[in-house]
């Protein structure tokens, strides 16, 4: 039920976010965007916690079918994610420029490593928490 929760309440505020966005025409000045090191910005950090709570909630542990599922959730949001927000933007899709990604409609493959950032973070969390 907690799983069910996070998930419906992360949706509505990305779906509130985009909405402000593209509503405003901001694409090119979203600050979730903005290079921060390399070409990393804070929807890739947004990506780290994500899912390292989705581990939190569904008390992964070293539980390999656990992290698998907690995977597939986020293969298929990305699977999923351009038809669903270009919906959202009317399918009006924007190009920005100078930022982590070109278009924050559209899903990036290394949305997947961040997501995959997340679970590993977890799991050195877990083992830096059973040495003490």
């Amino acid at each position: 039920m907690r799983l069910i929760i996070f998930l419906i309440l992360s949706f509505i505020i990305l779906y509130l976010y985009l909405m402000y966005i593209s509503y405003y025409k901001l694409e090119k000045k979203d600050i979730l965007n903005k290079k921060l090191i390399f070409n990393i910005c804070i929807w890739n950090i947004l990506h780290i916690v994500f899912y390292l709570t989705l581990c939190l909630i569904l008390d992964a542990r070293f539980d390999l079918f656990k992290h698998i599922f907690i995977f597939c959730i986020g293969l298929l949001w990305y699977l999923t994610e351009k038809k669903i927000l270009q919906k959202i933007n009317n399918n009006n899709v924007l190009k920005s420029h100078n930022n982590c990604y070109n278009n924050i409609f559209e899903p990036h493959y290394t949305d997947l490593f961040f997501n995959l950032i997340g679970q590993i973070l977890y799991i050195l969390y877990l083992l830096l928490a059973s040495k003490l």
